[in-house]
């Protein structure tokens, strides 16, 4: 019998994602402002629209910065979720929860090293080329866990993860080959 693990966390902002949406925000407001002034009061200015088209046009250029500002603020409203089901991992991204994106499968079998995710681990991958690394890791301060494999997509690939006990548990039933099945 197969298990179904799934591991759904939201993403914690860092500080410099703070920063950033605060400078959305402001740069939303004021690029708003510039183009209702630009539509709405120099155009008809010079006479090249009627006052009543540029302010019609000067409220659409509003609406339309809010808008964007809005989706740009909201791309940092992130989860993460790991699906996991006999010895392949999903990882899916989900933005607003509204947008997932698969942003990759793997299978256990595939996996040259896997361990805990210390520091001594990350000093000896250090040196290490990888084509790819994803990092779904929640900045919560759980357990973390890493896998090296060769994936077809994107070559030598390193995934850094958070998966509960239960599921470390059963993806070592997958990973057959004790020479590749390494805890650092």
């Amino acid at each position: 019998m197969d298990n179904l693990f799934e591991h759904l966390y939201k993403y914690r902002k860092k500080p410099i994602d703070y920063l950033v949406q605060a400078l959305i925000f402001i740069s939303t407001l004021v690029v708003a402002t510039a183009a209702f002034f630009i539509v709405s009061v120099l155009l008809p200015g010079y006479g090249v629209i009627s006052r009543f088209f540029g302010t019609f046009l000067g409220i659409f250029c509003i609406l339309g910065c809010v808008y964007l500002g809005y989706k740009l603020f909201m791309m940092f409203d992130i989860e993460y979720e790991y699906t996991y089901l006999a010895g392949e991992i999903d990882f899916d991204k989900i933005l607003s929860k509204t947008t997932r994106t698969r942003l990759i499968t793997a299978k256990c079998d595939t996996f040259e090293r896997f361990g805990e995710y210390t520091a001594e681990v990350r000093e000896s991958i250090k040196n290490e080329t990888f084509d790819k690394l994803f990092d779904f890791t929640s900045n919560s301060g759980a357990k973390r866990y890493y896998a090296v494999l060769k994936h077809r997509e994107f070559n030598k690939t390193i995934i850094i993860f958070e998966p509960t006990e239960e599921m470390v548990s059963d993806m070592k039933r997958f990973m057959k080959n004790v020479s590749f099945f390494k805890f650092k």
